[in-house]
């Protein structure tokens, strides 16, 4: 069925004064797994278990991962629901995780613990394993979470229409929420990263929204490795104030060890009309290599107005002059206007406008002085 092979695959059940006993296996070149079923029936709640190995799972089948990825693991899952439907969760632990293909692959050594609640009035969810934990807690039942965010959702779609972003109704909306997370490399979730090229030493996450104050979390990853490139410190810090949602990361490479030191700072701001971005590089020897700043604006009528800042610039090392009242707008029919104005300090422009008279579809691009030795 959809390409997917349901070939020898046998369920067989017993269901005996409200206990259900059961088990499935398959056999065929998709998935290989023996399973025990067990349910119950008792004071208005329905219990269900399943416990046993998935011995080869083919992830091409599912569309998941490349060609030649399989993956193993053991089950033990209980789960509960109540008859009306407000309470409901599930625990237990997933081991001997792995994962193969051809040329590599991982046996997990520690097994992966979860335990998720939910009832009338909060969610509650926690995953552990080895030097992994991690918590949730929100005052929804899981039933009403989708909808709150979809209305969060389509309340900010309304807002960026009417160019008119009211940060502080969106927060008002928001449920209380604590997230936290920490880990190390003695756990499945790090042996799934170094499998897919990915590193790191560790990683501290917290995210905490509370309606009358907005969204405040931060993350701190420690040596992030991704192919030849070293990140010592990563932190990014996400808070809101009166001027609304802010974001500041920064990296910062200056270990002996690290072959590419350098500083990467990128503040980015929420307005009730846009957003800016702006991002510093600075290198091993402190020398400013990239200071560019873009800020974009929404006008009601679907107008989309970008400006670069600040009026001084550092791109490429070298400093840019850039005129006070530079934009670059598209309107809602993707007519375009601009005039931007870049002046190097060795002379070097870049300009950017509609010609005087012509479409306004069009734009000219002109350079000058520019070192063709460079």
């Amino acid at each position: 069925y959809a390409g997917m092979p349901l070939d020898s695959m046998v369920l067989h059940a017993v269901i005996k004064n409200g206990d259900m006993k059961g088990r499935f296996t398959s056999a065929n070149r998709m998935l290989q797994a023996n399973l025990d079923l067990s349910g119950n029936v008792a004071n208005k709640v329905l219990s269900a278990s399943v416990k046993g190995g998935i011995e080869d799972l083919f992830l091409h089948y599912l569309g998941v991962g490349n060609d030649t990825t399989h993956v193993g693991a053991y089950l033990n899952v209980n789960a509960y629901v109540s008859e009306d439907g407000t309470r409901m969760g599930t625990d237990g632990s997933i081991d001997q995780i792995r994962m193969v293909t051809p040329s590599q692959g991982f046996t997990a050594m520690y097994a992966l613990n979860f335990d998720f609640d939910t009832s009338s009035d909060s969610t509650s969810a926690h995953i552990f394993a080895g030097d992994l934990d991690a918590r949730m807690n929100i005052d929804k039942p899981v039933a009403e979470i989708a909808g709150v965010m979809g209305n969060i959702v389509d309340t900010v779609m309304v807002q960026v229409q009417n160019a008119d972003i009211d940060q502080r109704k969106v927060s008002e909306m928001m449920p209380n929420m604590n997230f936290s997370m920490v880990g190390g490399k003695n756990n499945p979730l790090y042996n799934t990263m170094s499998f897919m090229g990915y590193g790191l030493d560790s990683v501290n996450v917290r995210l905490r929204s509370v309606p009358s104050k907005g969204l405040d979390g931060k993350m701190e990853v420690f040596a992030l490795k991704t192919g030849g490139l070293l990140l010592d410190v990563t932190t990014a810090r996400l808070f809101q104030d009166s001027t609304g949602l802010q974001l500041k990361c920064d990296i910062t490479n200056r270990s002996k060890r690290n072959p590419n030191k350098f500083d990467a700072h990128l503040n980015g701001r929420l307005f009730n009309d846009g957003g800016s971005i702006e991002t510093v590089f600075l290198d091993e020897k402190n020398k400013e290599g990239l200071n560019l700043g873009v800020r974009a604006q929404i006008a009601k009528e679907g107008t989309l107005t970008v400006r670069l800042f600040p009026e001084v610039s550092t791109i490429a090392y070298r400093k840019f002059k850039i005129n006070k009242d530079n934009y670059f707008t598209i309107s809602k029919d993707k007519c375009v206007s601009a005039d931007v104005n870049l002046l190097a300090d060795d002379q070097t422009g870049l300009k950017i406008e509609t010609p005087e008279g012509g479409s306004i579809r069009e734009m000219t691009v002109s350079l000058s002085n520019l070192n063709l030795d460079e």
